[in-house]
């Protein structure tokens, strides 16, 4: 019986080594415009590949993947996947045929709209997923943008002609919040603790009005300057202003991440050092931000080798690491272009004149 006792003392003993040693759960980013899984280790950082063929997952609908409950859920080829950040991990699911638009986490769910007039929402079981109805504007009322986590646990909604709309205390039942943002070309809505903030490419001028728990009577926005914001080789400007739910992060062009103060709005700047090449930024977890980096280099007149680093960066000491390189090669559109060889200018003949 003491025999049987040790034995079991000693596998339970290499079971919680087991288990503290285990790698970190891995999310799905969107890196060298392919997904990547991290844990924010250079190991544990690895190209995500489907589980049936081993093929790159691409096509991400310009739509970041969303992350909750252990697991990654995003786009690829027209297909919709869930992924633990691992290969035997990532599964298709089926029963899902829509463009999906500002996927966000609404009450542990994945929701999303189709840039008509209703809010959509997943639930998934057994590899599939069933798409319901969380809520509908009134008719001629189209949707720009979504996003989560305001006033509460409520969803904002966008439409094309500037109005704001806020969701009931169960998620329907919408009532309008603002009739006019006057802002123009609004890519993104950003939500943290206590703020709201509406991101336009191009400007450096963001709205934003105050979050909190309840739905005020009146919405009172407001907005700041922020300088301009590096977009060089990323897709847009907007890309490179990111939150992790209390600051607002953004990217100098001279390498630089700032972040703005949750209550004063004041622009401070992180512990980061000058990042050079930078290409976008990423996002951020676990107190730690992630962004990319590019270097070109030109093979021949219409053919380029792009370098693409994966970077983190701890926010309270701004300690570096890279996770991961990829190179992607990328060819003009036209092909190689040569001007045509000019024709050579006549030379006048001159005629003496006859006597």
């Amino acid at each position: 019986m003491k025999k049987l006792n040790f034995s079991i003392t000693i596998l339970l003993f290499f079971m919680v080594i087991n288990i503290g040693c285990s790698t970190k759960n891995s999310v799905v980013v969107e890196f060298a415009n392919t997904l990547y899984a991290t844990d924010l280790t250079p190991k544990g950082t690895q190209l995500l590949s489907s589980n049936k063929d081993g093929d790159d997952f691409y096509n991400v609908d310009r739509s970041e993947p969303v992350s909750f409950q252990g697991h990654s859920y995003f786009r690829s080829n027209g297909d919709f996947y869930q992924s633990d950040g691992s290969q035997h991990g990532t599964d298709k699911y089926e029963g899902l045929d829509a463009n999906i638009f500002n996927p966000t986490l609404h009450k542990n769910r994945y929701c999303y709209h189709e840039r008509g007039n209703s809010v959509y929402c997943l639930d998934m079981s057994n590899n599939h997923v069933q798409k319901s109805t969380l809520l509908k504007l009134k008719k001629g009322k189209n949707i720009a943008k979504i996003a989560s986590g305001v006033f509460g646990d409520r969803l904002l909604i966008l439409t094309d002609d500037n109005e704001l709309w806020i969701s009931g205390e169960n998620g329907n039942t919408p009532s309008l919040l603002s009739s006019k943002v006057y802002q123009k070309n609004i890519s993104k809505i950003l939500v943290t603790k206590y703020m709201v903030y509406f991101i336009s490419n191009g400007s450096e001028e963001i709205h934003y009005f105050y979050n909190g728990k309840k739905v005020p009577k009146k919405v009172n926005i407001s907005y700041i300057n922020i300088p301009k914001v590096n977009s060089s080789n990323a897709r847009s400007s907007a890309d490179n202003i990111i939150t992790d739910g209390s600051y607002l992060y953004f990217m100098k062009p001279n390498g630089s991440i700032h972040r703005v103060n949750i209550l004063t709005l004041a622009l401070g700047s992180t512990n980061a050092v000058l990042i050079n090449n930078f290409h976008r930024l990423i996002g951020i977890l676990d107190n730690h931000l992630l962004y990319s980096s590019m270097v070109e280099k030109k093979i021949n007149c219409d053919k380029f080798m792009h370098k693409y680093e994966l970077n983190s960066i701890d926010i309270s000491t701004g300690k570096a690491e890279k996770l991961a390189t990829k190179e992607q090669s990328v060819q003009t559109v036209g092909g190689c272009y040569k001007p045509p060889t000019p024709l050579p200018v006549p030379i006048p003949l001159r005629i003496k004149n006859e006597k």
